[in-house]
């Protein structure tokens, strides 16, 4: 079971028809990795990692059209 399937630990999972104001969604919110990489891969090699991975889903970048 990953977070997508099982929700954020201790909150109902609830379905609407529409997103209500000022009602958290936390999926609704990114890492920014594109915006923080340059910190974020100083703060990896200050923990000693040695490599980094990552990938990208094309789906979530390339429009719909």
């Amino acid at each position: 079971m990953t977070f997508w399937t099982g929700g954020a630990h201790g909150v109902p999972r609830e379905i609407t028809k529409e997103v209500l104001p000022g009602k958290y969604y936390p999926n609704h919110e990114a890492v920014d990795f594109y915006g923080h990489y340059k910190e974020d891969i100083k703060l990896f090699a200050e923990m000693g990692f040695k490599c980094f991975r990552t990938s990208i889903a094309w789906t979530r970048i390339f429009s719909k059209r």
